[in-house]
Parts: structure tokens; C-alpha cells; sequence
């Protein structure tokens, strides 16, 4: 039987408060959408969960009671295509503390048993933690999957109580979480749903080595206490402080005291792990035992490695407070500090610059998350194809495919999951084009229309691009009936009414080519198509515009090519920018080909024919809690461009920030998220990190084409003492006119590349020192 009556009773009767009202939602149901409805009847929500279960991946509530009002929305029923589900302000109260212990495993499948095994060991470990430090006995459910810890708290739905429970399973988080098992930090808000214990968890298909399980109540205390806000608050002060983040080391780039891989580094040392995960955007190592006080062996000593490459160590003891990873380090190797400072000073004594840089490394396995990576990898044994390519095109398509409905806000600003993408293939034998066309096949076997209407190719002037997403075209006529002239519009072009265009230019140096004559308006164009698709001419005989254009482009050049083509103009005018760059080259020799045709695809078209129709439907997407932690992190960086090499590598990579948001929406769409959530922004940032990679190896090599990078060059050489104007002049033999040196200094200056200072009354010279 799909149910359980009986477990089902018992839940809604434990967890539901009498007479008041909570919502019932079942996701991805067939044909129907989400399903939701509101209930205070008891029986009707028992007989509706029953109904329910086994035609859709599981069958929720919300935790907490609801606005009475919200009946008015499905009294006591469930409804189809649900347009309105609960909103956190729409939360009466707090009623519960929901500790979710998941296993790792690919999305939309059931866990192993294996899997599951993992989980309930984690949860027993949590429960005695917990029970240790004073919470009275909760209630404790198998999800399916893993298993859930539940506690009653009866809190008002205020601000203080929603930050106290959501930094409670931080706390959970960085104490228990690793590779293996997830303690779930988004269960935090006030409108979050949960299962229907009794009711079946059927994510993805019934396998063998992964059934469908019935979800059930295992253990439920005969007195419930409620947990105090004392007790959350006593645990909560250990989260890590201002204090210890003020403590963070960022390591240097200088051998042999950067710490590239700081597990590498732990074990060098004999520090033993107990476990590795990922939290608050980093790699975190819980320790076996506290360096400073080996009796610390509670799950209380961490060490933290972010992609930035700062690291935090801290020991939740009172004991420990206040230290951090220096003070980790100086147990491990004293004197470093002192090396470090020697050897800094060497490398602000030299002055010689190297500004050549090297292929990128192969791309951070975070940019294969979810269904994007299972298609690329599916694909990847049958192609000399690099897998770079095929990941980019894979978004980029299907950022087309899915619209502009869904977006990132930033302020006034939509970003929709549009991109602009060029593979640069590292040789004539990089199989430039052949992962456009897998991905290609794979959108044809569900939307042949798409495919035959919205691709292009051959763009070569803006009049053009607008052309194929035109608006409808009226023109204005005069009749002259009885003396009286009348003017009337008259609609002579219906337009396009999908405008959605994905462009694709295997050659992508005729772009570029055309781009350089005089009049031609593509790359203003192209600039506006990346902003908000709104574009026209003002030439009386075009009369053509566009308005809310959902365009594309897949481009694919060689490094000489593109350096060829491309101007000191594209990089000024934010042609360049807009564009995220990636170096490919072949990935492996196949001389018969591949074995594509042997691949299951069924699965993952399934997948990803279910994420488009959603993504169709959806409008904006915000962060969770953690993701919010992380982009705050990264953010000034991005916009800063700290590190990334030369003003012309910094002016082609200045956009990436919004970049990011772009391919982090795309990951949430494609995981069929309503929120944007950590393993989705960190694939984006693996991707943006390779995409400036490559930007510093296509460009960073070519430096000597631009002025700007001359004196860049000239003034790093010249260490702490700077350069004042009339000595940047004497570097260019006096061959370069003053407006020409002053507008490059303006620009450097604006970027914050170099400063100005000023030497007594008259000197002024420009330096990258402080």
C-alpha cells in the first residue's frame, strides 16, 4: 500500500495545533503543477494525504499554523497549478524546532540503503548531543531518505526567534555536517513544509538499490517539553564571531607558505580529521581533537578553507575563545610569521613583472553540480569535446530555452539566465562546434520547434539581430475623405511573438570582422540585448525595435583570431565585457568516435524537460539564508578585481559579478529550486573562476597592445617610489601626448589599479603601494 492511515493520523494529530489552519502542498504532481490547499479539518486532511501519496515525489505541510485568512485560497481541498503557497509572514507562530539529517546523493533520487544507514547514525549522534546539553526528548521520524529530529519551541514569529533557530542549525551544520550526511540549514523559516509521515517518498523512479520507501514516526517522547530560547542561546554563542573572522589568515601566493590545500596541510602535520564537509561556502575540517586543549574532542575544534583562500580554525570552547588560525598555525610551526614577513618584503623589493600566464587549470568540479554535470559527464567519454565546452553550451542554451520570466533582482535591475558565451579552442584540432551540436541533439528530442525557430547564425550587423525580434511594425497614413484628412496607424509587420533567439557563430572572428566597419551598429546592439533586450534604430527606413528580447549567443574563435579582431574599443565600450570567455581545447583522441548513441539520456531529458517547465513559470528568485552568507563574502572581491592581473584583464572581466548571478539562477532553475542555494552559487563561481582564468591567459599574454597595460607595467616596476607624469612620459620616449597619458591615469585611477601621491608641495607621482 502507498499509506500508512494510521502514522498518517498520528502526524497531523501531533503536529497540527486544533482548529487551526495549515497548508497541504504536493510538488511536480503530473499534469497538475503544485498542488495546494488549506485545512482545519482534521479528517478531510488525513483522507487528502492518503489521496495524494504515491503520485507525486512526497506529500507536505507547513510545520507551523497559518493565517486563518488562507482558506479563502482552497477551503479544506487541494487545487491544481497553485499560483499562491504560504509565505513566512503568513506564519501565525513557531511551534517547532525541525532538524533535517539528509544524505549526500544526486538530486530527484531516493537514497540507498547504504545512504540512509549514514544518515541514522548522524541523527543518533545529534540526538545524544543534543540530549547532553539539556533538550528534553523530541521526536524522532524516518523522511524516507534520512531522518528528522523534532522539538517543540512555541516562539512568537519574530525576528529574534527566526535568527535564534536558523543560527541553532548553522551550529548543527558546522558541527555535524560532512561529506556524507547534511544537516539541512534552510528548515528555519516560518512557512517551511514537511512530510506527511505515513505517506510515500518517491523521488525519480523505483529501483532496487533505491526504493520508495513509506516515511514513519519512530519515537515520540510521552511528554513533549518544549525547548527554552535560554537553551538555543547558550549553544548559538559558539557559532564562530566578528572576533574570530577578524582573526581569519588569507594566505599569501608565496612557496612554501601558501597553503593551497589545507586537509593536505593538517595531515602533513599529523593533525587528525574526523570528518570533511562543506559549510558556510568553504571546506571545513572537523578535527579529532583541539590543538590547544586535546580534552576538546566533542566535535568543537574546526578549520575552515575558503575558495578565496582564507582559512578559519576556531574551538568552541570558552577555554579557546578568541583564537584563530595564526594561533593555530604558530602551535604547528613557530616563526612562520616572521618568514612570511621576509618574504613579502622580497617580493615588494622586486621589480620585475611576469605578465604572462599559463592555460587555465581544468575547471572546479563544483561547476558540475546537479543535472548540468550528470549531462556533461554523460556525454563527455563520447567527445574530444572539452568539457568546459559542453557545460557552457548546456547553460547558455538552456538560459535561452526557459525565457526571461525568471530572474535574479539587483535593485532596479533584472539579470534572467541570458548569457553570452565564446569558447576560444586552443588549436585548429580543438573540435571547435562538435559540443554545440550534442547539446543541440539533446534539445531536439523534446522541442524540434525551438530548435528549428529560434536558432540563427551569420549575424552580422544590430538592424539584423533586431530583425529576428522585432516588435510588430505599424505605419502611420493619411486618407483624405469629404476635405477631411484622417491619420491612422495601420499594422503592416505582426513582429515576432517568441522572442527568444539563441545565436550561434561558429565563426566567430566575421562577427568581430564586421563588427570594425564603419556604421555598423552590432555591437551596440548586442550591448543592449545583454542588458534588457530593448533596442532600436533611428534610421528613418528601419523603423524596427524590440522590446523585452530574450537573446543568446554561443560564439567559438581561435586565440589568434580573437586578438586579431578584437579592439582596444570592444574592451572600452562594454562589447567585451558582456561576454564570458572560456579556452577549450581537445579533451582526448577518438578515431572511431564515441558511443553516444549507447547513453540513457531518457532520465536526464526527463529532468530537464521538468526544470524548463517550471523555470517557464517562474518570476524572481532570491537567496537562501546561506547562499546571502556566501555572495556577501565573495561580492566585494568581484567587484573589486582584486587579483585579477592587468587594467585590460580587469575592464574584460568587470562585469563578472552579475555573470555570476546569471549561472547561479540557471543551476537553481535546472535543480527546480525556488531559491538560489549554496551548491548553486558555488558552481557559478567555479565557472566564473574559469572564465577569468582564461580571460588572463587569452589577454594577459597581449598586454603590449594597449597603453593603459604599458604604464600599468611600467608603474608596478617601479616599486614603492612610483612614477610621477613627466617620468610615465619619459617611458614612452615622449611619444605619447599628455591627453593620451591622462586619460589612461584617469581610468587606471577609477579602477582603483593605482593611487596618486603626493610628495611635499609639488611632486605627485602614482604608485600600486599604499
Amino acid at each position: 500500500m502507498n499509506y500508512d492511515m494510521d502514522n498518517i493520523r498520528k502526524t497531523l494529530e501531533l503536529f497540527t495545533l486544533s482548529e487551526h489552519v495549515y497548508e497541504l502542498r504536493l510538488f511536480n504532481v503530473k499534469g497538475k503543477g503544485t498542488v495546494s490547499g488549506y485545512f482545519n479539518d482534521l479528517d478531510k486532511l488525513v483522507n487528502e494525504c492518503a489521496k495524494w501519496s504515491g503520485k507525486c515525489p512526497g506529500i507536505y505541510i507547513t510545520l507551523n499554523p497559518v493565517n486563518r485568512a488562507l482558506l479563502g485560497r482552497a477551503n479544506n481541498r487541494a487545487i491544481p497549478f497553485a499560483k499562491n503557497t504560504t509565505k513566512d509572514t503568513e506564519i501565525i507562530s513557531l511551534e517547532w524546532l525541525y532538524i533535517d539529517v539528509d544524505p549526500q546523493r544526486p538530486t530527484g533520487v531516493n537514497a540507498s540503503d547504504q545512504e540512509k544507514e549514514l544518515a541514522y547514525l548522524k541523527a543518533k549522534e545529534v540526538f545524544s548531543y543534543l540530549k547532553e546539553e539539556g533538550f528534553p526528548d523530541g521526536v524522532v521520524a524516518d523522511s524516507g531518505n534520512g531522518f528528522h529530529l523534532k522539538y517543540r519551541v512555541g516562539f512568537p514569529n519574530e525576528q529574534e526567534y527566526r535568527e535564534l533557530i536558523k543560527n541553532f542549525l548553522k551550529l548543527l551544520d558546522l558541527k555535524f555536517s560532512d561529506n556524507n550526511v547534511k544537516i539541512d540549514t534552510t528548515t528555519s523559516n516560518p512557512a517551511r513544509i514537511c512530510k506527511v509521515y505515513g505517506t510515500l517518498s518517491c523521488k525519480g523512479d523505483h529501483t532496487e538499490e533505491r526504493p520508495h520507501r513509506l516515511n514513519k514516526l519512530l519515537f515520540v517522547p510521552e511528554e513533549l517539553e518544549q525547548v527554552n530560547a535560554d537553551c538555543l542561546r547558550k549553544l548559538t554563542s559558539q557559532l564562530p564571531s566578528n572576533e574570530n573572522e577578524l582573526k581569519n589568515f588569507k594566505t599569501t601566493n608565496s612557496e612554501p607558505y601558501h597553503i593551497k590545500d589545507v586537509g593536505a596541510w593538517l595531515d602533513e602535520k599529523g593533525i587528525k580529521v574526523k570528518s570533511v564537509g562543506n559549510w558556510n561556502g568553504g571546506t571545513k575540517y572537523l578535527l579529532e581533537q583541539c590543538i590547544w586543549d586535546p580534552s576538546h574532542t566533542d566535535n568543537s575544534a574546526i578549520v575552515v578553507q575558503y575558495p578565496d583562500g582564507r582559512i578559519i580554525a576556531m574551538c568552541q570552547h570558552n577555554s579557546c575563545h578568541g583564537k584563530g588560525f595564526s594561533e593555530f598555525r604558530d602551535s604547528l610551526e613557530p616563526g612562520w610569521r616572521k618568514q612570511l614577513k621576509s618574504v613579502r618584503a622580497v617580493e615588494q623589493d622586486n621589480e620585475e613583472i611576469s605578465l604572462t600566464y599559463n592555460f587555465p587549470e581544468p575547471m572546479n568540479d563544483l561547476a558540475y553540480y546537479g543535472l548540468a554535470g550528470e549531462i556533461v559527464k554523460a556525454i563527455e567519454p563520447h567527445t574530444e569535446g572539452d568539457p568546459v565546452a559542453l557545460l557552457i553550451n548546456l547553460l547558455t542554451f538552456y538560459g535561452n530555452v526557459v525565457g526571461n520570466n525568471a530572474h535574479v533582482g539587483v535593485e532596479a535591475t533584472k539579470h534572467p539566465g541570458r548569457l553570452f558565451s565564446v569558447t576560444v579552442v586552443d588549436s585548429s584540432v580543438g573540435r571547435k562546434g562538435t559540443t554545440t551540436a550534442h547539446i543541440k541533439r539533446l534539445y531536439e528530442t523534446f522541442d524540434k520547434e525551438y530548435i528549428q525557430n529560434n536558432i540563427k547564425s551569420g549575424l552580422a550587423s544590430g538592424e539584423g539581430l533586431i530583425y529576428h525580434v522585432r516588435d510588430p511594425i505599424y505605419k502611420y497614413e493619411e486618407t483624405t475623405k469629404d476635405g477631411v484628412t484622417i491619420g491612422e496607424e495601420r499594422l503592416v509587420d505582426n513582429g515576432v511573438s517568441d522572442k527568444r533567439l539563441l545565436v550561434i557563430e561558429s565563426e566567430m572572428a566575421s562577427l568581430l570582422k564586421v563588427a570594425k566597419r564603419e556604421g555598423n551598429t552590432v555591437t551596440e546592439v548586442i550591448r543592449k540585448m545583454w542588458d534588457d533586450g530593448t533596442a532600436g534604430t533611428l534610421t528613418k527606413n528601419n523603423p524596427n525595435k524590440t522590446t523585452n528580447a530574450h537573446v543568446s549567443i554561443i560564439g567559438h574563435i581561435t586565440p589568434h583570431e580573437l586578438i586579431k579582431n578584437i579592439t582596444d574599443t570592444d574592451m572600452a565600450n562594454g562589447f567585451a565585457n558582456r561576454f564570458l570567455w572560456f579556452c577549450v581545447r581537445r579533451s582526448k583522441l577518438l578515431p572511431f568516435g564515441g558511443n553516444i548513441e549507447q547513453v540513457n539520456f531518457q532520465p536526464m531529458l526527463q529532468k530537464l524537460e521538468t526544470s524548463i517547465t517550471l523555470a517557464k513559470e517562474t518570476r524572481k528568485i532570491e537567496f537562501d539564508d546561506d547562499s546571502k552568507t556566501l555572495w556577501a563574502s565573495v561580492y566585494p572581491d568581484l567587484t573589486s578585481l582584486k587579483g585579477y592581473g592587468s587594467p585590460l584583464i580587469k575592464d574584460i572581466t568587470s562585469r563578472m559579478a552579475p555573470q555570476v548571478l546569471r549561472i547561479a539562477l540557471l543551476y537553481a532553475l535546472l535543480d527546480c529550486s525556488p531559491q538560489i542555494k549554496q551548491p548553486h552559487l558555488l558552481a557559478a563561481l567555479a565557472v566564473a573562476e574559469y572564465s577569468i582564468n582564461s580571460c588572463k591567459y587569452i589577454f594577459g599574454n597581449s598586454v603590449g597592445n594597449s597603453l593603459r597595460d604599458e604604464i600599468y607595467k611600467h608603474i608596478k616596476k617601479s616599486g614603492r617610489n612610483g612614477l610621477s607624469k613627466t617620468e610615465i612620459h619619459q617611458c614612452f620616449n615622449n611619444n605619447k601626448s599628455a591627453e593620451e597619458i591622462n586619460n589612461e591615469l584617469a581610468h587606471l585611477l577609477d579602477q582603483q589599479t593605482i593611487i596618486e601621491k603626493r610628495e611635499g608641495k609639488k611632486r605627485i607621482y602614482y604608485s600600486i603601494e599604499n
